[in-house]
């Protein structure tokens, strides 16, 4: 990358940790029931987005990290943190006995984007 030092050390975190997080292929896939994969992070990073299931972006290249938190049995959420298209954002969906939703947490979104599967956001 040709300006990585002109990158914050967050965002150059974040980008480190796809090297060696796991892909995955399903954005809402976590071990509900045993909670053995608790604090576990992967990462979302394709160019085609459409692969990807349970997923708030509907087309075009995502890299992003995903990280699951089981609170309790019934109980968990999935944080997405975006590098691209969405820089510096953070979408989070909730786990109540059924998924809720993604939800922007913080960021800036045009909430008209083409890219942005409207039915899976709340």
């Amino acid at each position: 990358m040709k300006y990585y030092y002109l990158l914050n050390k967050d965002f150059k975190d974040d980008l480190g940790l796809h090297q060696y997080a796991p892909l995955t292929t399903n954005a809402l896939q976590i071990d509900i029931k045993s909670g053995s994969w608790n604090g576990k992070v992967e990462a979302i990073r394709t160019g085609d987005v459409s692969k990807v299931q349970n997923f708030f972006i509907k087309s075009g290249t995502v890299v992003a990290l995903k990280r699951q938190y089981i609170i309790s049995q019934g109980h968990a959420y999935v944080d997405i943190d975006m590098v691209y298209p969405f820089p510096y954002t953070k979408w989070r969906n909730v786990y109540n006995n059924g998924w809720g939703g993604w939800k922007l947490v913080f960021g800036d979104v045009d909430m008209n984007s083409n890219l942005l599967d409207r039915s899976k956001i709340i």
